[in-house]
């Protein structure tokens, strides 16, 4: 592979990442320091994913299948031509590229005139639930589950993009075969769960679904508390200030215990109607306490083992949203 051939994209957490187009095809690159334990990490994980697509009868989701997985891999010989120490032992992943654009900048680019709870983006909240609970129910555990994770080609098709620091969970043994890379650590930009405080570790056992939930709630909306990550500008500031000023988040923005929790399961017509009045209330058209009570899906998520998972929070939202 000639360095001259790759377009420099970006700088991941791991390393650089390039596009590289091969016999008439594009793939994404990525030089990492070298480390065979990511490519075993991601072998069990597509072997757990077509173990529980074999079992339930299913096709593994295309947003799966497509990218989150290489399909080659190799090494640097002259790592310094990438710009590296020219000791640095540097291994290449390859995937297949996706033509599109990442959700984070979609949400604004496309969706930005969309009011709260459209039909649009209900839509893209289902496509994005439906692929957590597929690898939630494989046991994958994935804690970088942030908009600039994830790829909209242009049909509106939702592609996960980044899988190398996800975890492998054993529910049976409540034990990691392979631990996050992510876990326990903060999450810039978005509201970090509570017990990332603790000390336990396994506290944090279900925290994803936190992560998960938040950026759910963030397409469903248009707006969160957490969506200065990719928007640090003056707007998004008076924001939050003016969020805090109601009461309804503290900074740094917390706010979980100020919320008013409606139990889904309990009263499903209350539930509803709280959603749909929490429309046209408020700067951006949604209430900031509404916009909480509606991330955490049943009362009670301030603890971990509370947390619905993926597929019962797509239920909800089917029975709440009509999907």
């Amino acid at each position: 592979m000639d360095p001259g051939g790759l377009e420099l994209i970006s700088f991941g957490g791991q390393g650089q990442i390039y596009k590289w187009e091969h016999q008439g095809k594009h793939y994404v690159i990525k030089a990492v320091l070298n480390d065979e334990s990511v490519f075993r990490r991601l072998n069990q994980m597509r072997e757990s994913i077509e173990r529980l697509a074999k079992g339930l009868g299913q096709r593994i989701p295309e947003g799966i299948l497509k990218r989150a997985f290489p399909v080659g891999r190799g090494w640097v010989d002259n790592p310094e031509e990438l710009g590296f120490d020219k000791s640095d032992q540097m291994t290449v992943i390859v995937y297949n590229w996706i033509d599109g654009e990442p959700l984070d900048s979609y949400l604004y680019s496309q969706l930005c005139s969309e009011p709260p709870l459209s039909s649009v983006r209900v839509k893209l909240a289902k496509q994005v639930l439906e692929l957590l609970a597929f690898l939630e129910k494989a046991g994958i555990a994935n804690y970088d589950m942030f908009p600039d994770n994830f790829v909209v080609d242009p049909l509106g098709q939702v592609y996960i993009i980044d899988m190398e620091g996800a975890g492998l969970f054993d529910p049976n043994t409540r034990t990691w075969v392979w631990t996050p890379v992510a876990l326990g650590k903060n999450f810039p930009g978005y509201c970090k769960p509570p017990e990332f405080d603790a000390v336990d570790e396994d506290l944090k056992v279900f925290s994803y679904r936190w992560i998960g939930a938040s950026l759910v709630f963030h397409i469903l909306f248009g707006v969160s508390p957490f969506a200065f990550m990719q928007r640090i500008d003056l707007k998004a500031l008076l924001e939050l200030y003016d969020y805090a000023d109601k009461g309804a988040i503290a900074w740094p923005p917390y706010g979980a215990e100020k919320a008013q929790y409606v139990n889904p399961r309990l009263d499903p017509a209350k539930f509803r109607t709280l959603i749909r009045s929490s429309c046209g209330v408020g700067s951006r058209g949604v209430c900031p306490l509404e916009m909480l009570a509606f991330l955490t899906f049943i009362s009670g998520f301030d603890k971990p083992a509370h947390r619905p998972s993926f597929e019962f929070a797509r239920l909800i939202l089917s029975e709440v949203l009509a999907l």
